[in-house]
């Protein structure tokens, strides 16, 4: 599906949008007149002042049963935040009456959403006004504010028991066995900079004493240590980062110590032990899916038997707190596919699912992949 933008700096939010309303199609945004585009979006630069447009158009063009369809909505005095809710209003309610379809989450595509209500619940903003809020601008259903409301109020209650000058640190470890289809993470393939990986220990050992210093008398809550995958590092490499760790920092208060463990070909017995032994309290096994043609797909050089050695693997080292991300929405996956993944995931009871929607990035490989292998398609459905 082709869509005429004409100010590609909303080319990720139009996008994001229309994919959400077609999530079968290949939608590609373009900002030249191509020869039949099936929806046109055109915003209109307006008149600016002090870097606030004072005034301008916004129109979306789209195909329906009864001819083409056309929204128009003028706006005034708002920044760019303000231009781009407004044309993603409009590009929604034309793609809603196109499609009769209504999406939960409204416009809210590319935001976290629990992020809206946790800031206005911090200035005092009662439960009402933030679901006028949030219905008004972001055209959110009921059910999904409540949803993020609630959820709002229990990260604030965690958070008002951290230390009130505490700190959560990153480490980025940017490795990984190979480059999946979909990532567009900075992460190289190991084999190709195993004899580079100790340069980067040392600059992040540099970076790691800056911020001891910078952080000097504050306590970490947290540490996440992600990527890439850090379990591509070798055991004594984990155990010697853990252990400067901490040397640099003050951890008295430290609610969790996670690792990603993400791909289940980097895991071995004697990682898991050096994690262990490190203070590492959680850590985070990946499989995305639990298809083993989908994982061919997508670049894994693992299968789902490697996932359940993987899960013994952590567990015999006395990890019980085990996280497991999956993506719904793989290449070639249907729901009978997604039903078999959460049976098998629901065998290794981890203690947390985290389940992301695919989203197709600009950087991701998936991109050539899809126009390449159009028997392919890449679904994500309500039902899934």
């Amino acid at each position: 599906m082709l869509a005429l933008l004409n100010s590609p700096g909303y080319s990720y939010d139009v996008h994001s949008l229309i994919k959400a309303f077609y999530p079968e199609e290949n939608v590609r945004i373009v900002t030249d007149e191509p020869e039949t585009p099936r929806i046109s979006v055109f915003v209109s630069s307006g008149d600016v002042k002090d870097g606030v447009r004072v005034s301008g158009m916004i129109r979306v063009s789209a195909p329906s049963p009864e001819g083409v369809i056309t929204r128009e909505r003028q706006y005034h005095d708002e920044d760019r935040a303000g231009v781009k809710n407004h044309l993603k209003q409009v590009l929604y309610e034309t793609l809603a009456h196109v499609t009769g379809t209504e999406l939960p989450w409204g416009t809210m595509t590319g935001i976290r959403p629990v992020k809206v209500p946790m800031k206005m619940i911090r200035e005092g903003t009662t439960d009402e006004e933030i679901a006028d809020y949030m219905k008004s601008v972001y055209l959110c259903s009921d059910e999904k504010i409540r949803l993020a409301t609630d959820i709002a109020h229990r990260e604030t209650e965690v958070i008002d028991t951290l230390e009130k000058d505490g700190f959560s640190l990153y480490i980025g470890i940017p490795f990984c066995p190979t480059t999946c289809l979909y990532c567009s993470f900075t992460s190289y393939p190991i084999a190709s900079w195993r004899d580079r990986t100790e340069d980067y220990l040392r600059a992040l050992r540099k970076e790691l004493d800056f911020f001891s210093h910078h952080y000097e008398g504050r306590k970490c809550d947290s540490i996440y240590v992600g990527g890439g995958t850090p379990t591509t590092l070798s055991a004594g490499q984990l155990a010697d980062l853990a252990e400067y760790v901490r040397e640099r920092f003050d951890l008295s208060a430290l609610r969790e110590f996670t690792v990603e463990a993400g791909r289940p070909d980097s895991i071995t017995s004697e990682k898991m032990d050096a994690l262990r032994a490190g203070g590492v309290t959680r850590i985070s096994v990946n499989p995305q899916t639990m298809n083993d043609k989908t994982l061919g797909i997508i670049g894994r050089r693992h299968t789902v038997e490697d996932v359940y050695r993987a899960f013994e693997t952590a567990r015999a080292a006395g990890f019980s707190n085990i996280n497991t991300d999956l993506i719904l929405g793989l290449p070639g996956e249907d729901e009978e596919d997604v039903a078999h993944t959460f049976d098998k995931i629901k065998e290794l009871s981890p203690a947390s699912i985290t389940v992301h929607s695919m989203a197709i990035k600009r950087a991701a490989g998936m991109h050539a992949f899809l126009e390449e292998h159009s028997e392919i398609k890449s679904r994500n459905t309500k039902r899934m």
